[in-house]
């Protein structure tokens, strides 16, 4: 339940962005998506693609150590 804890950051995505990532269990994984959501100002549509198309995996499986470590940094 960390990501309750995590309120304060409302203002900067829509309370439908927060309704997408509260069906992500695993706490690195929708931070990951919460950061990128901010940094790339993604609407809640882009938010669902990312999600639907798994993402945070693919950058987890690519041979590309930065993306990985982007990844990874997130879910720490």
């Amino acid at each position: 339940m960390a990501f309750l804890f995590e309120i304060s950051k409302l203002p900067d995505l829509s309370w439908s962005h927060y309704c997408e990532l509260l069906y992500i269990s695993d706490d690195g994984k929708s931070d990951f998506y919460e950061k990128e959501a901010i940094k790339a100002s993604w609407l809640v549509r882009e938010l669902k693609k990312q999600i639907s198309i798994s993402l945070f995996e693919r950058l987890l499986l690519s041979n590309g150590e930065a993306n990985i470590k982007k990844a990874l940094n997130y879910s720490q």
